[in-house]
């Protein structure tokens, strides 16, 4: 195990918080409710692993360790469903949306258009 393993990493989307912890997802009306044990759900096909972005009604999570990018949609953010998986030989560390496309800055490697 590694320290990331014990960390809760979130983001806000609209009025809620969106907790990835373990490789389970949860999307909290009040984030004062963050429980232990995480009472997450695991999502088909995704790993969750990473810092997550909320890009629209999309959840990016960007893992600068493992160089893997995925893709969430959120439109139910009770429901998220999984999009794709990206495996780089990069570090993406950030994402923005230009001209309804994600780019991710992917450290010294430059910019991936997804």
């Amino acid at each position: 195990n590694t320290d990331d393993d014990y960390v809760c990493k979130n983001c806000g989307y609209k009025d809620k918080l969106i907790a990835l912890f373990r490789g389970k997802y949860l999307c909290l009306d009040d984030p004062k409710n963050i429980s232990k044990p995480f009472n997450g759900n695991y999502i088909e096909g995704a790993l969750l692993s990473g810092i997550p972005y909320v890009l629209g009604d999309t959840l990016v999570i960007l893992n600068r360790c493992t160089g893997v990018i995925e893709l969430l949609d959120i439109s139910d953010e009770y429901n998220p469903k999984f999009i794709k998986r990206i495996k780089t030989s990069g570090y993406p560390e950030a994402c923005s949306v230009i001209n309804e496309e994600i780019y991710v800055a992917m450290g010294f490697g430059g910019i991936l258009k997804i």
